[in-house]
């Protein structure tokens, strides 16, 4: 199974939360970005953790498993979302 951990908060984009995640499969480290809404969920992992997988993050068997471990850990988008601010783009690029 993958494991995952909640690196870093981001910011509010689009209506939503960007959250920076931590993903360590078969002994090996990968970051990839978690976004959610009140009602929606989405990720983007390292492609070299897809080629680890041989698949993308969405058809692995415990895509779902791994979805609700992350959604468990991230703070509930109502409490969060007006304590962060807009992404600054300028500081992540």
């Amino acid at each position: 199974m993958i494991k995952t951990s909640i690196l870093e908060y981001i910011g509010k984009y689009n209506n939503g939360i960007l959250v920076s995640v931590g993903l360590n499969f078969d002994s090996k480290y990968f970051e990839g970005i978690f976004y959610y809404t009140k009602d929606q969920v989405f990720i983007n992992v390292d492609s070299k953790l897809e080629e680890l997988i041989k698949c993308h993050i969405e058809e692995h068997p415990d895509y779902i498993l791994i979805m609700e471990d992350i959604i468990r850990k991230v703070e509930p988008f109502d409490k969060t979302y007006d304590s962060l601010n807009e992404v600054n783009w300028d500081i992540l690029f």
